[in-house]
């Protein structure tokens, strides 16, 4: 069925047209954006729009573009439409040609910018526009590749309202006198730049023709131009009848006899044409048809299967997308809003969390803090591990572990689950991930999940976790339980650095559930004991992971140091709150003051890179950094520090920088006792000594606490 952008928009603003809250969020980058303007210019098919029609209040509904201005029921019409899919495409447009005054900053950020037209080509770029000659015959004979390197944006920032694209720009003059001033200095100098503002023509078209800020910027082009042309013409440049002859055919006689004033109104014809063509085809966008696929409400169910098939065709919903389209109901908030209400809201911090920890310990937390939210989205890492746990959870009843399957973590699993069970089970699912994501950030040292080596390495933790959700009234809770939480670290550590992970991912992760699972609630036995042994005993002696020739990139087969154990090493460090270089302060790097910004870290090389000028090889300490195979960039010569402390040591001598640190210190960032006065030679022989005895060092830590985990 076919309709028109301006009908679109028109229902958008009356609010016949809305966003149901199960929508997933704006997502596009800025290239899309410009593609998508680059077809509508040059008058391309942009898509179709999927559409539900629906009633007042069938669902809980935003505005289009907005993060989270909710729609007043009162102020939806009767009968008005849910707008499934081609949510990014109309926002896209939206936020292109409409003004948002002070309400962009309400936007999804990836909205917030404010759009234009390049009139004047560079070097080298053909003239679309007609500006060379004032004279313009449209786009429509362009591909979108012609055009899109003409459409321009720039990033409305709050710091920089003092610019003049900003909707703030000089808002303190209120008086309309002042107000047009302020109008014309916009116009002024977005002609400057020849930026013809897209934002003014949806309000021109629709609403004020007075808010005409696009055809003042074209006037004010125009004119320079034509002045230019005018210069060019009396320095025989041009002929006037290559300019003019299209205004007025008898233009040449008028020179000759020095008619001025039929002159000067060709002129102004000529200034009066270009901007009404240019005008009037950015206007007249607004009457491109568009193709809505319109569903009745009782089609709802349909609905869905029309998002698997948009997804099948290369639109890319992704698996949660149509999860939480799956489970939208009238009677409840988006799945989304829902679990981001879950997240932010605080948890008390169980003193069995805290093992042996020292210095500041929070007595309750947020896990936004790292990284489950971003920019107000649900982060795809989150997305993804909520979905495999609820299908863990829905498709096999909690606890009957021998029946979960890796088939369960597969999309076709977590597509099947039904309306109910996502709804109910969502909470208990989410509470348990953030109970895990806190395990981790405060057990083992985790800044943000990002870290996390192995992703799927948060669902055997989390899984146990929904024991204390599932049998609330129970009087046994893992996470008040320090014995059941030592169990968690040990598998974690041992499993992390004795290679679990490094291959069949998915079906380690599964055995992991149910072993950890068995080891916590079921009397131990022989089988799981073997089971954790197998990988304490390969704690960074894992052939072609993590063991030491690997570590110091010796391994002819292995050139590579997995990422996982990179980011192992540096985690258990912090885990282990070690106290800073900084030699005048007692501060302990911890992973909740970084995430909270309390603190500012580096990675630092303990032997610094700078020392590398003392190696027979002669590299220089950026030459170094670069040569990522380099025994310096070996994760064993790393540790976080504070930002101030690497600033003050950066470029130190290691035998004097360690002179200057606490021996506390560097006893807990493992660093090996060694007279540095006798031993220290300046060779790569020696910095590779200190690094086999920085390994063992490392080696013995984690094991030794693994044993005081389980006494």
């Amino acid at each position: 069925m076919g309709t028109t952008l301006r009908e679109i928009f028109k229902a958008i603003e009356e609010n016949k047209l809305v966003l149901p809250d199960f929508q997933r969020e704006f997502v596009w980058e800025i290239e899309k954006q410009k593609r998508l303007l680059a077809s509508l210019l040059v008058k391309l098919p942009i898509g179709s729009f999927l559409i539900l029609e629906g009633e007042r209040g069938m669902f809980p509904a935003k505005k289009v573009c907005y993060v989270s201005e909710y729609i007043n029921l009162n102020e939806v019409k009767e009968e008005c439409g849910y707008i499934l899919d081609g949510q990014q495409r109309i926002s896209t447009l939206c936020s292109a040609f409409k003004d948002y005054g002070n309400d962009i900053e309400k936007i999804y950020k990836n909205l917030r910018y404010r759009w234009f037209l390049r009139i004047k080509p560079q070097d080298g770029e053909e003239d679309i526009f007609g500006w060379t000659r004032l004279k313009f015959n449209g786009l429509d004979k362009y591909e979108p590749e012609q055009v899109i390197d003409f459409i321009e944006c720039k990033k409305i920032n709050e710091r920089e309202k003092n610019k003049w694209f900003h909707p703030k720009y000089k808002m303190e003059l209120l008086e309309n006198d002042e107000m047009n001033k302020r109008l014309n200095e916009i116009a002024e100098k977005a002609a400057e730049e020849y930026f013809v503002p897209l934002y003014s023509i949806w309000q021109y078209t629709a609403h004020d023709k007075d808010q005409d800020l696009h055809r003042q910027v074209l006037y004010k082009i125009a004119e320079k131009r034509r002045d230019e042309l005018k210069a060019d013409m009396k320095d025989g440049k041009i002929k006037p009848e290559d300019i003019l002859s299209n205004i007025n055919p008898l233009i040449r006689q008028y020179i000759e006899s020095g008619l001025e004033e039929k002159i000067n109104d060709a002129w102004a014809s000529l200034v009066a044409r270009w901007v009404e063509s240019v005008a009037s085809y950015l206007e007249n966008l607004f009457d491109t048809e568009i193709n809505l696929i319109k569903l009745d409400k009782d089609q709802m169910p349909r609905a869905i299967s029309v998002f698997e098939s948009i997804n099948e065709g290369g639109t890319q919903l992704s698996v949660y997308d149509l999860v939480v389209a799956k489970a939208a109901t009238p009677d409840l908030i988006s799945l989304t809003n829902r679990i981001k209400e879950i997240v932010i809201t605080k948890i008390d911090i169980s003193d069995a969390l805290w093992g042996n920890n020292i210095g500041s310990k929070p007595t309750n937390w947020q896990a936004n803090r790292i990284g489950l939210i971003e920019d107000n989205n649900i982060s795809k890492f989150f997305k993804n591990q909520y979905l495999n746990l609820l299908s863990l959870y829905s498709n096999v009843k909690y606890g009957n572990v021998d029946e979960l399957k890796v088939e369960l973590i597969k999309k076709s699993k977590q597509l099947s689950i039904e309306r109910d069970k996502i709804n109910t089970n969502t909470e208990k699912v989410v509470r348990a991930l953030i109970k895990a994501a806190a395990f981790l950030h405060f057990r083992c040292g985790v800044i943000g999940v990002t870290n996390i080596p192995y992703d799927l390495m948060i669902l055997p933790i989390a899984y146990v976790f929904i024991h204390d959700d599932e049998f609330q009234y129970n009087s046994f809770k893992v996470w008040d339980d320090r014995k059941s939480l030592n169990k968690i670290e040990y598998w974690y550590w041992a499993s992390l650095f004795g290679g679990a992970y490094r291959e069949r991912q998915n079906e380690q992760c599964i055995r992991d559930i149910v072993t950890l699972y068995k080891w916590i609630f079921e009397k131990d036995n022989e089988e799981i004991n073997k089971y954790f042994k197998r990988y304490y005993d390969r704690i960074l002696e894992e052939e072609g992971y993590s063991n030491l020739q690997v570590l110091l990139r010796e391994d002819p087969i292995h050139d590579t140091i997995p990422k996982a154990i990179e980011k192992a090493i540096l985690q258990y460090i912090i885990s282990l709150q070690p106290l800073d270089f900084k030699p005048d302060k007692d501060i302990y790097i911890t992973a909740w003051d970084i995430a909270e910004n309390k603190i500012q870290v580096n990675i630092h090389h303990i032997c610094p890179l700078a020392s590398g000028k003392d190696i027979k090889i002669g590299q220089s300490t950026k030459a170094i950094r670069e040569k990522k195979d380099h025994i310096l960039n070996s994760p064993l010569n790393m540790t976080y520090i504070s930002k101030e402390a690497n600033n003050a040591i950066k470029e130190m001598d290691l035998r004097i920088y360690l002179e200057k640190i606490n021996q506390l210190a560097r006893h807990e960032h493992l660093m090996p006792d060694i007279n540095m006065h006798s031993e220290y030679r300046g060779e790569e022989a020696f910095f590779k000594e200190f690094l086999k005895k920085r390994y063992e060092k490392l080696k013995d830590c984690i094991k030794r606490e693994l044993n005081r985990l389980l006494t």
